[in-house]
């Protein structure tokens, strides 16, 4: 009877079997004199009495959505934003599969992939283009990664983030990916400005009083 139990991997978002087994081998004679072999051989878990018949360990991942809207009557809606994204795995944890990074709408991203390879330390950052209607979603995230998302300024543009439906003041903090779901992160950008009509209204009550009383006076000449 041999027991044993499984040696925990640092694979990023794996939850290791941390259970003990007990591996029970029958030992047999062999058909030739002083030789050996094994009559039967199987696996139960300590303290059950079923066979085992797998060893199991279990990966958990998740998704993040990051979408444009851009506002405002001079918002420009064609325009392509910058929108940082920064991941951080968890100490002792590695990143041994790619991240995909897709547009909805096609638009064009430098990279269509976080590889292996990006990771420096425990980091890894990408940057990801939007434009007004633009969702970009990267897929595979493993539990145990977190995430920052930054947009880069733009003069003129008032930004505003909403994370998973709850609207946020300023840049978000480090989120902790979430197993099987999706993350959302609303990116508003609005740009507003005065439109010149040619009519200065907020003097205009003010001129025809002062019209008014010059034909006053004239007629009282």
């Amino acid at each position: 009877i041999y027991t044993f139990s499984e040696t925990a991997g640092d694979t990023a978002g794996v939850t290791y079997n941390s259970d003990t087994y007990r591996l029970y081998v029958t030992v047999m004679n062999g058909d030739t004199a002083g030789t050996y072999k094994i009559g039967a051989a199987y696996v139960k878990k300590q303290g059950e009495r079923d066979k085992v018949k797998e060893i199991v360990n279990t990966y958990q991942a998740g998704k993040l959505q990051i979408t444009k809207e851009v506002t405002g009557n001079v918002g420009d809606k064609n325009k392509v934003f910058d929108v940082n994204v920064t991941l951080t795995v968890e100490a002792g944890k590695t990143v041994k599969a790619p991240i995909s990074i897709v547009a909805n709408d096609g638009t064009a991203q430098d990279k269509d992939e976080i590889s292996t390879t990006d990771w420096s330390g425990n980091k890894a950052t990408v940057t990801v283009k939007v434009k007004n209607g633009t969702t970009v979603e990267l897929k595979n995230l493993p539990v145990g990664v977190s995430y920052t998302v930054a947009e880069e300024p733009y003069n003129g543009y008032k930004t505003s983030y909403t994370q998973n439906g709850t609207g946020m003041t300023g840049a978000l903090t480090s989120t902790a990916v979430r197993a099987d779901a999706t993350d959302t992160v609303v990116i508003k950008n609005h740009k507003d400005t005065t439109v010149d009509t040619g009519v200065i209204i907020s003097n205009l009550p003010y001129i025809l009083i002062l019209a008014a009383v010059a034909a006053g006076l004239v007629l009282f000449a």
